[in-house]
């Protein structure tokens, strides 16, 4: 594998690019990692109290990266056999922030459609009650208007 300076990449596609993906077992468990991330996204999708935890996690996560990034720099024999770790964090924001905040999108769009659709079966509860009340009110007035006779004939005994 040829090492690409951070002034060569010219973009995001020859960044991709010039990543080992087969003999890198780290980042096949990233990819995994995000992979499962969004499967729990979308199998918890009306679980509020797992989306709430994966959306702080996932967030926590992008805010720690440039720390993360640090660390893998001056670590990264440990488990890479390259250095992908640049000083301007472009790596780690490419192959881990951007997939989180994704993640992070999708969990905010669907509390967002979840939102919408509570919202109209409130409306659409109020507008039962309301068309129950209508209906009943004149009801009401009759046994008003029966008792207040029945009161009437007791007053006159």
């Amino acid at each position: 594998m040829k090492t690409v300076g951070v002034e060569e990449i010219t973009g995001i596609w020859p960044l991709l690019k010039s990543i080992d993906w087969f003999s890198e077992t780290w980042l096949q468990v990233l990819i995994a990692f995000h992979i499962l991330c969004t499967s729990m996204i979308y199998l918890g999708r009306n679980n509020v109290g797992c989306q709430v935890f994966l959306f702080l996690v996932l967030l926590l996560t992008v805010r720690l990266s440039e720390y993360i990034n640090e660390w893998a720099a001056t670590n990264y024999k440990l488990f890479a056999t390259e250095q992908y770790f640049d000083s301007n964090g472009l790596f780690i924001s490419t192959i881990f922030s951007v997939p989180a905040l994704f993640n992070c999108f999708f969990i905010v769009m669907n509390w967002i459609a979840d939102t919408g659709t509570l919202l109209g079966k409130v409306k659409r509860a109020k507008y039962r009650h309301e068309s129950r009340q209508t209906r009943t009110e004149p009801d009401t007035q009759e046994v008003t208007s029966e008792a207040e006779v029945q009161d009437g004939n007791k007053k006159d005994n």
